[in-house]
């Protein structure tokens, strides 16, 4: 490839004109043509949390009663979906739900949010079972014990 140092400057303008008007279209439709309505994401964005939240309990506790055929579970995130829901219901109350609407909205963020910290807590609580299992495997069959 033979390169023509005299137009990269135009290369370069060129793309950057196409990147702003394709992010000004995609901006347009998004906002203004065809936005999604908040409160169904809202919605569908909870169902997943509570969903997820419902798998990793089981996950748990199957691992608690039946620790040796049960993958341990991984540690919960550090992070929570609570902003991205309230981001959402901001959109939702922007949009022109009622006072009403909003406060049940908000229940169930709050609720969601509650539940996804409880097991949270409990897949912490379980996690060091298989470690105290190790260390009791550990001690009783090392070579050093009397």
């Amino acid at each position: 490839m033979v390169s023509s140092p005299q137009e990269i400057g135009w290369n370069a303008a060129a793309l950057f004109g196409g990147s702003a008007i394709a992010f000004g279209v995609i901006v347009l439709f998004d906002n203004w043509l065809w936005p999604d309505p908040g409160e169904p994401i809202l919605m569908e964005s909870l169902g997943a949390t509570v969903a997820r939240a419902r798998s990793q309990l089981v996950w748990a506790s199957n691992f608690f009663l039946d620790g040796q055929s049960v993958a341990r579970p991984p540690l919960p995130p550090p992070s929570s979906d609570l902003p991205v829901h309230m981001a959402f219901l901001d959109r939702a109350v922007a949009e022109g739900a009622s006072e009403h609407r909003r406060a049940i909205l908000l229940a169930a963020i709050t609720r969601a949010a509650r539940i996804s910290l409880e097991v949270d807590r409990l897949v912490v609580t379980v996690r060091p079972q298989d470690e105290r299992r190790n260390d009791a495997r550990a001690d009783r069959d090392s070579p050093g014990r009397r």
